[in-house]
């Protein structure tokens, strides 16, 4: 890409195009912050995992699911 306009416009608002994938990164990020939340508040290393592995997981999800979808409208 020649620039940051490029970018935004052929790859990254046609890949967060679909509302279920950004629902999905919706959730994941607050999700994140949720746990990341309750584990300095409790002191849990498994809230902690759960932060570092809500948002990416749930973002991958949408990504993959949005591709199978537009792989079916063609």
């Amino acid at each position: 890409y020649k620039n940051y306009e490029d970018w935004y416009q052929n790859d990254f608002h046609v890949e967060h195009k679909h509302y279920l994938n950004r629902l999905l990164h919706f959730i994941g990020i607050n999700a994140a912050y949720f746990f990341l939340f309750v584990a300095i508040v409790t002191f849990s290393w498994k809230m902690l995992l759960l932060s570092l592995v809500s948002f990416p997981t749930l973002s991958v999800i949408g990504h993959k699911l949005f591709r199978e979808i537009r792989l079916y409208r063609r």
